[in-house]
């Protein structure tokens, strides 16, 4: 009982101390105001602090079921020095709302009809995606974004491959018109016609003309072909389908979905893809589970050609597999976060077991020293 008396003590000193106060004010202006990231770190430090005490008072009093979190038990794939690349790419003034559409830090504006679900979104402007921008990504794959856009020079060159509406295309435009580079090319690649409707929209809505750059219809994979693709009755509710191959036949997906409609598709090969630009400041890949046959696909033409990598990965397998095969080439991982998954014995593929994919952002030292 005295143990006990001791930790409420401790604890009221905490909150008579006001440091409640300054972070409550904070987390209302970080969100009016996603610009200001010396007081968030300021403000994040304080907080640390306080729980470092409060997590010394509890083993002092034998811990327990309700123990914050110790630093091992979390991993959020970033370090503090890299969320200060945000206050790179900060806007003054804030971006401003649109009724409709998901906005941004960096003002890129986003229909709630490309997502099922997000339309409680829709006239906002969320703040840093710190840990994640509530939504569509965690702060790691912003991270790759940013960094990559950071070492272009005079012509932003970028690749997505699995595109979706195009989110990360788009992006990175804004990024670089935020740090002053106006040329720039985009290549993205999506075999879904309704995603693919969306990403027209979504380049146009943002003010980047759809002419201007390569948005091909198609999907992508290590050699040319045709495949089958899951035709879906709205697309704003899935981004989860893959094509197969001649030798994945049945009635149901990688997942082990039933998929009552398919269509053809054509493959593009990814060699012939890098081909297009002597230079890549950065390829997004996110073609649930094709990702290491595509890197090993393109050989020595990402060595040569790409300056940043951004990969999703859909189950750990693929997760280990893409690590040791770029350990092998050479290049430096700066980001990682493993995806998450809960077994299920009996589950079609690994794929089908996770529950939120992972990202690993890669850098060239050939090309980016």
């Amino acid at each position: 009982m005295r143990s006990g008396r001791k930790l409420v003590r401790g604890f009221e000193r905490w909150v008579r101390g006001g440091r409640l106060a300054p972070l409550g004010r904070w987390a209302w202006r970080s969100l009016q105001m996603p610009h200001r990231l010396a007081e968030m770190t300021q403000h994040v430090r304080g907080m640390d602090a306080a729980l470092g005490e409060i997590r010394g008072l509890l083993r002092a009093n034998g811990g327990g079921a309700g123990a914050p979190a110790a630093p091992l038990q979390s991993y959020p794939g970033y370090t503090e020095a890299d969320l200060a690349l945000f206050e790179r790419f900060a806007q003054e003034p804030p971006p401003s709302a649109a009724e409709g559409f998901i906005t941004d830090f960096l003002g890129v504006r986003t229909r709630t009809s490309f997502v099922q679900g997000t339309e409680g979104l829709g006239g906002k402007v969320l703040g840093l995606p710190v840990p994640d921008d509530g939504w569509h990504s965690e702060a790691i794959e912003w991270i790759g974004l940013l960094k990559s856009v950071a070492g272009a020079r005079g012509r932003l060159t970028v690749m997505e491959l699995g595109a979706g509406w195009g989110a990360w295309s788009v992006a990175a435009a804004a990024a670089a018109r935020v740090k002053g580079v106006s040329a720039q090319h985009l290549c993205a690649v999506e075999a879904d016609p309704g995603h693919f409707a969306f990403m027209i929209e979504h380049f146009r809505d943002n003010g980047l003309d759809p002419d201007a750059h390569r948005l091909i219809n198609a999907a992508v994979g290590p050699k040319a072909g045709k495949a089958r693709w899951p035709k879906v009755a709205d697309p704003a509710a899935d981004y989860g389908s893959r094509p197969h191959t001649a030798s994945e036949t049945g009635k149901s997906d990688h997942t082990g979905r039933y998929v009552a409609e398919w269509m053809e598709v054509e493959i593009l090969p990814i060699a012939d893809l890098l081909r297009g630009e002597d230079a890549w400041d950065l390829v997004h890949i996110d073609v649930q589970g094709w990702e290491v046959d595509l890197c090993v696909a393109a050989g020595r033409l990402l060595d040569e050609r790409v300056r940043w990598l951004v990969v999703g990965t859909h189950d750990a397998k693929l997760h280990g597999d893409l690590i040791g095969l770029m350990f092998e080439r050479a290049w430096v991982l700066e980001n990682e976060k493993p995806p998450r998954f809960v077994w299920a014995a009996g589950a079609p593929s690994l794929t089908a077991m996770t529950t939120h994919d992972g990202t690993q952002v890669w850098r060239n030292p050939g090309l980016t020293g």
